[in-house]
């Protein structure tokens, strides 16, 4: 026997009942055929990336299961002939061990910590940098002084008098 994965894009004018009955339809016609069903799931309704039949969204069903060969090209033909159906595509998906599996998670953990390091690092150079201290002035003995507001009015007054 071998391993398959069935995905199948259903028409969009089905209602919750009529998607549930054309998931039925599927996985008896599967079960007809001597085939055994592994996994299924509903992955939702999406917009197509083009028209298909004149429609512009569908819902996708993916189904794994495992049967003979001979039996496949009847269950594809069968398919190429349900109304439900917008498209279908039967791929031969090999079986992971436990141990492939184990790997699988381990390279998934390692990428996560990977990205959540780089995300980091990102954030620490996008942060913006941390204020100047401003530069120390010399005092001197024009520091010390304050100037009064009418001070600096008829200093001001005497600068543009001059200039005119």
């Amino acid at each position: 026997m071998q391993h398959y994965e069935l995905l199948v894009i259903l028409s969009s004018k089905l209602d919750q009942a009529g998607e549930e009955a054309a998931v039925k339809k599927t996985l008896d016609l599967i079960a007809k055929h001597q085939g055994k069903v592994t996994r299924q799931e509903s992955l939702g309704k999406h917009k197509l990336a083009y028209e298909i039949k004149h429609e512009t969204y569908g819902s996708y069903v993916c189904v794994e299961f495992d049967m003979e060969q001979p039996q496949l090209k009847e269950v594809d033909r069968q398919f190429r002939l349900m109304a439900e159906a917008v498209r279908h595509l039967i791929i031969k998906k090999p079986v992971k061990t436990a141990a492939q599996i184990a790997e699988a998670r381990m390279v998934q953990e390692k990428v996560e910590q990977r990205m959540a390091r780089e995300r980091a690092e990102e954030k620490i150079a996008a942060a913006p940098p941390p204020p100047a201290e401003e530069p120390a002035r010399p005092k001197g003995k024009d520091q010390d002084k304050k100037i009064s507001l009418e001070d600096l009015d008829k200093k001001l007054d005497d600068i543009l008098k001059e200039e005119i």
